[in-house]
């Protein structure tokens, strides 16, 4: 089967009364937005596109994606899941060159184009030449695991022994109901130092996580599974002199400072949410080319010219 893009009748569900959208063009022009919008075929909305509207940056608490009870040994404690990270990339609509109409994608077959229908689809794992396991969805529905709101805890083990490839993602585990348990097990991890190994079925998977504590509060990160991480390359160390060990150490020192996420944003995002502001009000958008950086030789070079160009500047 194939997914392939067709140029189809598909009208977006908007709030406007004729169900409109407008599409945007900095280079063409309409006679109800000067400069700023056209309309797609008959449509006509009264109001510029969502897409615009970007949110801020603020810390924001979402609806609860959750619910369940966290449960050590026999103790239970009823929690509500929120999602920690989200993705702030731009998405857009598709739409087809020629009349700019909004496409949708299709799940054809490869060898004549037909649509299938959801209820005739199956999946199939390839295993030679010619060879494949099928399955149905009843197959698949034999092997789910079982649905529950219980997050079980397996074990304690100390922060420092979950290296970084371990986590996948991280949501925030508030009280959901009384406080008192779920704040006095939150200050036990945080003064013994240690995550707590966690289980649980959400939403068809099942899930394997670490119990952490941020600023008195609980958290969940998702684990990935030893099968997934793979072993460094192997690579003798080489004897280093004092000289190099010097130098790499002070250059460490004089670029060390706090962590401030707000230094660090998306610079493609931006550019791409300027171009953006830029085509809907009809202006053509000047960018400057990102600089690139001069290979320095090797890493001992590197170094003596990154102390260089640091000497007398204020360490973030």
């Amino acid at each position: 089967l194939n997914s392939r893009k067709t140029n189809v009748g598909y009208r977006p569900r908007v709030s406007n009364a004729d169900g409109g959208l407008h599409a945007i063009d900095g280079n063409r022009k309409d006679a109800e937005f000067p400069g700023t919008f056209f309309a797609v075929g008959p449509w006509r909305a009264h109001c510029a596109p969502p897409i615009l509207h970007f949110r801020d940056y603020r810390r924001m608490h979402s609806r609860a994606l959750w619910k369940g009870v966290l449960s050590i040994g026999r103790q239970t404690a009823p929690i509500k899941m929120f999602s920690a990270v989200e993705s702030r990339a731009v998405h857009f609509r598709m739409l087809h060159r020629a009349d700019l109409e909004p496409v949708v994608q299709k799940i054809v077959r490869k060898s004549d184009g037909k649509e299938v229908k959801p209820s005739d689809r199956r999946k199939a794992l390839p295993l030679d030449e010619g060879r494949a396991v099928v399955l149905s969805p009843d197959d698949l529905d034999r092997i789910e695991p079982p649905a529950s709101r219980r997050i079980a805890t397996c074990e304690f083990v100390p922060v420092s022994s979950l290296a970084p490839y371990w986590y996948e993602r991280a949501y925030y585990l508030s009280p959901n109901g009384s406080a008192t348990d779920y704040f006095a097990l939150a200050d036990a991890i945080a003064k013994l130092d240690v995550a707590g190994i966690m289980r649980w079925t959400m939403r068809d998977k099942r899930y394997l996580g670490a119990l952490l504590v941020d600023e008195g509060y609980l958290m969940v990160v998702t684990l990935r599974r030893a099968d997934q991480i793979l072993s460094i390359p192997e690579t003798a160390p080489p004897k280093l002199d004092r000289s190099q060990l010097r130098l790499a150490d002070q250059l460490i020192q004089l670029i060390s400072g706090d962590f401030d996420p707000s230094r660090w944003k998306d610079d493609y995002q931006d550019r791409l949410r300027a171009l953006i502001e830029s085509k809907s009000r009809g202006k053509i958008l000047k960018l400057k080319a990102p600089k690139r950086r001069s290979s320095a030789g090797n890493l001992s070079t590197q170094l003596r010219l990154s102390l260089g160009k640091t000497k007398g500047k204020k360490v973030a």
